[in-house]
């Protein structure tokens, strides 16, 4: 970038631009979270899709099941002909006697019936029976030789037709080939006919219904085995996405970023109930295609199926994102509450109706009220529970409406069909029946239900349990013994500034803040503050404490003990408040890889609430000047609208400043903001940052690049072992801190290095030599003189040895935080034997471990207690 000035000329406007504020803001919000949800969905539908068409097909197999299944029920009707006894192989034969029979009118009759059976004549019938009987056996002959004419001993009788026993339904196949024939015989002129006879069973009674009633609560059953493995396996896929998210502190940057918790979980339930509907259509159209008359053969049947499983979303939806918190992995979640489901309603439908079969009715009456306390307890067996209810229902009422209740007669002999209510085997709507033979007292437990996992989730969120815990655990002794206070003037200075300050006058105010990991003092007591224009730099070495600093900042941890104020608000009481007014660049990338760059901006402006006509100028501001500004060297504009995981991950590091940036907030919180960027890259962010700063934004860094510091830092502190060493401007600290200064001696020949080692030592009392390279040398040079003799007698000292080059200048602020780290190491703290496995910390959890060591193992192993479920 060849003029910062100019293209960040507009920052300021941007700062004050106008911010939507209720509804206006409530909807941008809204259109935000549905719009990251689809594109999360059209990115990665390979991952959704099984959850739905597996548990489909699994219901389709349960259904096909119980189709196998022998019950009473009106048969079609069946067609008698000569069809059956043919095959591919062999065609049926019919067997004339001659001659009295003439073969020719006979094959007329037997061919209009079926072309395919051959016309046999045969002298003698009776011997050429026995005679195939003994040669192909008698069930062939059955099955191929249906039927055989002769003559009539009678004269009356101008033919007999005979029928093989063997066969199936030979006689009525018979008589109507026997018909035929004498239809033929009085119209002999006239093409040949057939009778066709057909046989229509009896439809079945009410009784043999009744006696099928085992078989149909095996029936219903089968299916509440099918809903429970389908709606399992599709309500436990809700959490996949929570959980990444969660797992991402993607969740955690757009709570920060002002979005309300109610907006997040409305919009994620709208989402997830959207298309909890694809299934339950699915459910009914496999109902209707494998004819499930009991649960879609009436209107009612069909409403009755809709609410139930609409009810149980309702429950299963919250309950799913209640227990998505005890999980860190979204495959492990998804698969345990699956299996907590399946098995939590298995265990209820294998054992009730079990037990219920019992001759003892006061056992019986037992599983019968346990029955109602599994259904409050698991969602899933009051589903299946229900499903099985309201087919054995509709079977029983679709039997007995057959019958004539009003008939005195039957109202006596089948009260269970023609008795009372009290009487009846079912009743005309389970819905709305609150005997065991409805469903109602299931569909109150479902809407109860609902409520109640809102409530827990609600109370996780706001973290009631972890205000609970610390009340019921005993007062933990700290294991390891309090470090020696270390603060110096500066540091006691600040911390009287800081409790003086009145928060809400001051943009960032720290005051006492501290974090406590088990026994470990992580962060002990930080005070600092930063107002409008300022940059605060927080440098320390790996586990000094920074990011359990900055976790506290932004409410990724809770306080232990002091408060923080960012733009007047309470950190500890109302960090979502606080979280409005804060941009963060968080440590590692916060972002989901299934959206591009542009689309996480956007989703992010919305959220801030800017205008819908400013968020495509801020996109260009972000996406082609900030985002490009900042990455102009590796032309991150080309891949603005590519996935992020695309990206490299100084890409994404840019992304995570754009994302912090959106909306220019009072106040930028970066952790490591330039961590893996190229110098050129990272000097163009610097410029970035300074002009955000001159903005009027509070900046709040930390880092490991002594250079970032004194490029961006009004004043910084290091941190040693969770406390500040030392506080105050880059050029005070350097001064106070610093050891002398750092001579640098470039030599014409390597020959003479020795005597200007003691040229150097012997002008410069005192001085050190800290590293020499061959014709480099580095001498440190204690404060005992000033600049300008300093200088005289290097001048001297540079003319007498002919040196090659040198200089003098102060000492560093990288060797001033190297001094400091020295310090800190030298200054180890033994702890005692480790015996206790982590989240048991006690006086006996470590043994000779530094305090960064301790830190390192803390953040590797342990969740706050806020955080965890």
């Amino acid at each position: 970038i060849t003029n910062t000035n100019a293209l960040f000329v507009d920052l300021t406007n941007l700062k004050a631009s106008r911010r939507l504020t209720g509804f206006s803001l409530f909807t941008a919000q809204f259109h935000a979270m549905f719009a990251k949800r689809a594109v999360y969905f059209f990115r990665r539908w390979f991952q959704f899709l099984p959850t739905l068409l597996i548990p489909i097909w699994y219901l389709a197999m349960m259904i096909w099941l119980t189709q196998t299944i022998p019950t009473a029920k009106e048969m079609h009707p069946l067609v008698i002909d000569l069809k059956p006894y043919s095959t591919d192989e062999k065609a049926a034969v019919i067997l004339v006697e001659e001659p009295q029979q003439d073969v020719s009118i006979i094959g007329q009759v037997v061919h209009a019936m079926d072309p395919q059976p051959t016309i046999t004549g045969t002298g003698n019938l009776t011997a050429d029976v026995f005679d195939l009987i003994n040669t192909i056996g008698s069930r062939a002959y059955g099955i191929q030789y249906p039927v055989a004419f002769t003559k009539s001993e009678l004269p009356t009788t101008p033919l007999v037709t005979l029928f093989n026993n063997f066969g199936f339904a030979t006689p009525a196949l018979a008589i109507a080939l026997s018909d035929s024939l004498l239809g033929l015989t009085m119209h002999s002129d006239e093409e040949p006919f057939v009778f066709t006879a057909i046989n229509h069973p009896l439809p079945p009674s009410t009784a043999d219904m009744m006696k099928n009633k085992a078989t149909t609560q095996s029936t219903s059953i089968i299916i509440g085995y099918g809903i429970i493995v389908s709606l399992a396996m599709i309500v436990s896929g809700y959490c996949t996405f929570l959980i990444r998210e969660r797992k991402k502190n993607s969740k955690h940057m757009q709570l920060l970023s002002g979005l309300p918790l109610w907006m997040y979980w409305l919009t994620s339930f709208l989402w997830d109930a959207i298309f909890y509907l694809v299934p339950l259509g699915c459910f009914i159209g496999l109902f209707f295609a494998f004819g499930v008359q009991e649960l879609v053969g009436r209107a009612t049947s069909i409403i009755d199926v809709i609410v139930m499983t609409l009810l149980f979303g309702w429950t299963a939806i919250p309950f799913v994102y209640s227990f998505s918190f005890v999980f860190t992995s979204a495959p492990k979640g998804y698969t345990m509450i699956m299996l907590y489901n399946m098995i939590s309603a298995m265990i209820g439908t294998i054992a009730v109706p079990i037990i219920a079969q019992t001759v003892d009715a006061d056992i019986a009456n037992l599983f019968v009220y346990r029955s109602i306390v599994f259904s409050f307890l698991f969602p899933l067996y009051n589903v299946s529970n229900m499903y099985q209810t309201l087919y054995n229902n509709e079977f029983y009422r679709s039997s007995c409406i057959a019958l004539d209740c009003s008939n005195s007669l039957f109202q006596v002999e089948n009260p269970q069909c023609c008795g009372t209510d009290d009487e009846r085997i079912y009743a005309e709507d389970v819905l709305t029946d609150f005997t065991k033979r409805g469903v109602l007292i299931g569909a109150i437990f479902l809407a109860l239900q609902g409520f109640l996992y809102w409530l827990l989730l609600v109370a996780i969120e706001m973290g009631w349990f972890g205000a609970i815990r610390p009340c019921c655990k005993p007062k933990q002794q700290p294991s390891v013994e309090e470090y020696r206070s270390v603060e110096d003037s500066d540091v006691i200075e600040e911390k009287t500034t800081v409790h003086e300050l009145r928060p809400e006058s001051t943009t960032v105010v720290a005051r006492d803040l501290r974090k406590r990991y088990g026994a470990l003092d992580a962060v002990r007591g930080v005070n600092f503050h930063a107002d409008k224009g300022d940059c605060f730099g927080l440098l320390g070495v790996n586990g000094a404490g920074k990011t359990s600093t900055f976790r506290m900042l932004t409410a990724e941890a809770s306080v232990s003990g002091g408060d923080a104020f960012l733009a007047g608000y309470s950190v500890k009481k109302d960090w979502r408040s606080a979280g409005q007014h804060i941009g963060y660049c968080p440590q590692f990338d916060a972002v989901l890889k299934e959206l591009s760059g542009e689309e996480t901006l956007r989703m992010f402006a919305r959220i801030r609430g800017v205008p819908k006509n400013e968020i495509d100028c801020l996109i260009i501001i972000m996406s082609v000047q900030i985002v490009k500004g900042v990455v102009d060297a590796i032309g991150i504009q080309q891949y603005a609208r590519r996935q992020i995981k695309s990206y490299s991950g100084g890409n994404k590091r840019r992304l995570s400043l754009g994302m912090a940036l959106v909306g220019m907030p009072d106040v930028l919180l970066l952790d490591e903001p330039t961590t893996g960027v190229d110098p050129k890259a990272r000097r163009t962010i610097w410029g970035i940052l300074s002009k955000v700063r001159e903005a009027g934004s509070a900046i709040v860094l930390t880092s490991h690049s002594m250079d970032e510091c004194e490029a961006l830092c009004t004043k910084l502190a290091i941190m040693v072992a969770g406390q500040f060493r030392c506080y105050g401007s880059i050029q005070h600290v350097k001064s106070r801190y610093g050891t002398g200064y750092s001579l640098l001696i470039r030599l014409k020949h390597p020959s003479d290095a020795e005597k200007t080692r003691r040229r150097v030592l012997e002008t410069f009392p005192g001085a050190v030599i800290k590293e020499h390279h061959l014709v480099q040398m580095n001498f440190m040079v204690p404060r005992s003189s000033s600049w300008s003799a300093l200088f005289e007698r290097a001048e001297a000292l540079a003319t007498e040895l002919q040196l090659e080059d040198y200089s003098l200048s102060q000492t560093t602020l990288e060797q001033v935080f190297i001094e400091f780290s020295r310090a800190a190491a030298s200054d180890e703290i033994s702890f005692q034997s480790v015996k206790t496995l982590p989240g048991a910390i006690d006086e006996e959890c470590y043994s000779s471990a530094s305090p960064e060591i301790a830190k390192k193992y803390y953040d590797n192993e342990i969740v706050d207690d806020d955080k965890r479920f």
